[in-house]
């Protein structure tokens, strides 16, 4: 038996009871009439907060959204840690257990958080800052696939690029997040970036930056030009640096992604 069945029948066998941060989740599901997940689901989704918060993630997130869920459109565009709403622009596609797609020209996902203005929980920092997702299906329209937009314009593309960019500094020197699965980016000091695909880290220099982005968007990118992506996303997030935990992180995501 998988260690997630394991895991499901041990719960049942208490009541199921969830962690307080994933109960806090379904309360904010029903106090606003939104379908909650299956009773299944609920028990693998209790163990991905119980997994995040066991290995030091869950407190270093701002935002964390699994579009990846069986319970309808409303509740995968519910900000986990922030138990607010993004907002699906021109209709991007909800696909059950998968996450939302693009259309590859107008549609994507504005996650409604702004570390410059935000109140209450706010790890995302100037020189301590992370943003990523996971990539369920590649675009065969357009290639970025999270963007932020502030002071200065970035880019976070699924290619092999120069352009990514995480508070307007741009990486010195191209770095390869092609491909499906977990990707990262990290700003760890002042002049320090390191990207993450999957497990795999790249360590690069850029320029220092005076702001933290304002918007954050995931299907598309803004840059001097609108691009917009066919991408099929399960999962995005933000937050503090999280290059030490990300293989806890990896990890746990996987093993959810897994199970549906």
């Amino acid at each position: 038996m998988s260690n997630i069945n394991l895991y499901i029948k041990s719960r049942a066998g208490s009541g199921s009871i969830y962690e307080a941060e994933y109960q806090s989740f379904l309360n904010y599901l029903t106090l606003n009439s939104f379908v909650l997940p299956s009773d299944t689901q609920k028990i693998k989704q209790n163990l991905l907060v119980k997994t995040l918060k066991d290995k030091g993630i869950w407190n270093k997130l701002d935002s964390f959204r699994l579009y990846a869920t069986d319970g309808g459109v409303n509740t995968a565009l519910a900000d986990w840690r922030r138990l607010s709403q993004c907002v699906a622009v021109n209709s991007p596609l909800f696909i059950t257990n998968q996450g939302f797609k693009g259309n590859g020209t107008s549609s994507y996902i504005d996650v409604n958080f702004n570390p410059d203005t935000a109140t209450g929980i706010k790890n995302y920092k100037l020189n301590n800052a992370s943003f990523g997702c996971w990539v369920s299906e590649l675009p065969t329209i357009g290639v970025y696939v999270q963007g932020l937009l502030g002071s200065a314009n970035s880019r976070y593309p699924i290619g092999n690029f120069t352009e990514h960019r995480v508070n307007g500094g741009n990486c010195n020197g191209a770095v390869d997040l092609s491909g499906l699965g977990f990707k990262s980016l990290n700003k760890t000091a002042s002049l320090n970036y390191v990207m993450i695909n999957g497990t795999s880290q790249a360590i690069r220099t850029t320029n220092a930056d005076s702001n933290v982005n304002s918007k954050f968007i995931d299907l598309s990118g803004f840059g001097n030009s609108q691009s917009f992506a066919n991408v099929n996303l399960s999962m995005g997030f933000i937050g503090a640096s999280l290059v030490t935990e990300n293989n806890d992180f990896f990890n746990a995501i996987n093993t959810y992604m897994n199970s549906l």
